[in-house]
């Protein structure tokens, strides 16, 4: 049988990390939306809507934003010029 306060630190520790999950999916996911951004279409955004942006596609946005990493060592940035 689990007592109360066992199962509140099982609760507590699942909510801490979802919170850490957001907050690194929210700032890196923001940062690989901005470069990601800037280099395949020369645009920029205020810092508030890339980390809303990167909280919602960064699952889709950091890999990209790697790829085009990769790809700047070979080819010029921004792809679009």
């Amino acid at each position: 049988m689990i007592s109360y306060s066992s199962d509140r630190n099982i609760v507590g520790g699942c909510l801490g990390a979802a919170l850490v999950l957001l907050l690194f999916n929210l700032l890196l996911g923001g940062f690989c939306f901005d470069f990601s951004l800037w280099a395949l279409f020369g645009k920029d955004i205020p810092w508030y809507a890339d980390l809303l942006c990167g909280l919602f596609l960064g699952q889709f946005v950091i890999p990209i934003a790697f790829i085009a990493w990769i790809l700047s060592f070979f080819i010029a940035i921004p792809f679009f010029v």
